[in-house]
């Protein structure tokens, strides 16, 4: 991440150089998606966005600036928690707010297990 900032701007996630202050020079989007919130890892390795168009949570990586997997979760995704670092080594979890179908789900950052509460 070092010199870039990420935001989600009308769905589109969009990379800025911090350095020049220039205009976006990346954008990820795709057909049908539709991005919310997002956090970023604590290792600054990958960005998570939860996608309400496709029910996803979309891990981009940000070395190569790419998507690195898509995990479904419930009806439209809103919010990401990323739970890791140092005070979370052995259980590290992603956590996403459902609205329309009221669940949380719970994803094992290392394998990308998930499930809906």
């Amino acid at each position: 991440m070092g010199n870039r900032g990420y935001f989600v701007l009308f769905g589109m996630i969009f990379a800025v150089s911090l350095l020049a202050l220039s205009l976006p020079t990346t954008s990820f989007a795709e057909e049908g998606s539709s991005y919310r919130l997002m956090e970023v890892s604590y290792d600054e390795k990958y960005i998570y966005v939860a996608d309400a168009g496709r029910n996803e949570l979309v891990v981009i990586d940000l070395d190569t600036e790419t998507v690195f997997k898509r995990i479904p979760v419930g009806v439209d995704p809103r919010d990401v928690t990323v739970l890791d670092g140092p005070n979370f080594i052995a259980n590290e979890k992603i956590l996403v707010t459902n609205f329309f179908d009221d669940t949380v789900s719970v994803i094992d950052k290392n394998n990308h297990a998930s499930r809906n509460w």
